[in-house]
């Protein structure tokens, strides 16, 4: 029997967003503990994220029977019996920071000082910030193939957006940037939406590609077969892939939100509700010369502050810590 610290980990669900790549990242880099994940059964991974997860126990949402050692809850779920419960808040959504203000927890834990909000102002939040696993983002081919194999026409301007869609993450900003420019295209990374007047209008403000997570496993390769990655976000905890993209040496232009609200100076800012003007004028500043030096700022920082080694390192730190408060108690 393993001697190992138990930690269960809630998750929303098991397909692969920031908040699961996040967990990924921590029970990867954290073998010293043992590993059990529950999420709604509803919500169970599928594709490529069921063979990532897969390595890690998973066990029944609200199941009596599990007292690991450690509950760390990024949505909903809190068990009385156990101790001591860390709630993680992932995002600055006002629907998700009601769902989070909804759990009991003994310790809080944000990604970020936007996702700080999610707590009530007198609570005690350590700032843990998410972190980007560069050996995932490392190059296989060049940008030239990867454009190639994705079918982007020779000369296009590509405008990347990488994420779930949603009404908080506005990605149609990305397609609207693209039709602003003579040989604009968008191309999408993440799970396609389930309605097609969605990808009706994005199609119809400039050209599309749509590419699952299944069809990019080298993902750092798209990234940079981007010119400009568009993140209008009207709500971001963190905002994974605008780390990601800057860690690529992709120029971003995003809204003030996550790590861009720390970190203006490294991405074009957009305003909250950006229209054609905006975009226009924010792509045009991303691919100006100046362009280089600012989005190779961007990546040593990320470098520096968000890799994913520095998120474990502190990780580590706060949950010996935790467990050792427990074990004096």
């Amino acid at each position: 029997m393993s001697q190992k610290p138990q930690i269960q980990l809630h998750l929303p669900d098991l397909y692969i967003g920031g908040i699961e790549r996040w967990a990924l990242t921590l029970m990867n880099g954290l073998p010293e503990f043992e590993w059990l994940i529950s999420t709604p059964a509803a919500a169970r991974a599928h594709g490529a994220a069921e063979d990532e997860f897969r390595q890690f126990r998973i066990v029944d949402e609200g199941d009596a029977s599990v007292r690991p050692d450690m509950l760390i809850a990024t949505w909903g779920l809190a068990h009385q019996s156990v101790r001591p419960t860390v709630a993680v808040a992932h995002s600055a959504f006002p629907k998700y920071r009601e769902m989070m203000q909804a759990v009991r927890y003994d310790n809080a834990v944000a990604v970020s000082i936007l996702a700080r909000a999610c707590f009530p102002p007198e609570t005690a939040v350590e700032i843990i910030y998410n972190g980007v696993d560069l050996q995932r983002l490392e190059p296989h081919e060049t940008r030239a193939q990867t454009r190639r194999r994705l079918g982007v026409p020779e000369g296009a301007t590509v405008v990347g957006y990488v994420g779930r869609w949603g009404y908080q993450k506005n990605p149609l900003a990305a397609a609207r940037a693209a039709g602003t420019m003579p040989d604009g295209l968008a191309l999408y990374v993440g799970p396609t939406p389930d309605d097609p007047a969605l990808l009706a209008e994005a199609q119809a403000y400039a050209p599309c590609l749509f590419v699952t997570p299944d069809q990019a496993p080298h993902i750092g390769d798209v990234y940079r077969a981007m010119d400009l990655c568009v993140f209008a976000s009207r709500t971001e905890g963190f905002g994974l892939a605008i780390a990601e993209a800057w860690a690529c040496g992709t120029p971003v232009a995003a809204t003030r939100v996550g790590v861009v609200a720390e970190h203006p100076e490294l991405a074009i800012l957009l305003p909250a509700e950006p229209d054609l003007a905006a975009l226009r004028l924010a792509a045009e500043k991303a691919l100006a010369p100046g362009g280089e030096a600012r989005a190779q700022a961007a990546k040593a920082t990320v470098e520096a502050a968000y890799s994913a080694e520095v998120m474990i390192r502190r990780w580590r730190g706060y949950i010996l810590d935790r467990l050792n408060e427990r074990t004096c108690a």
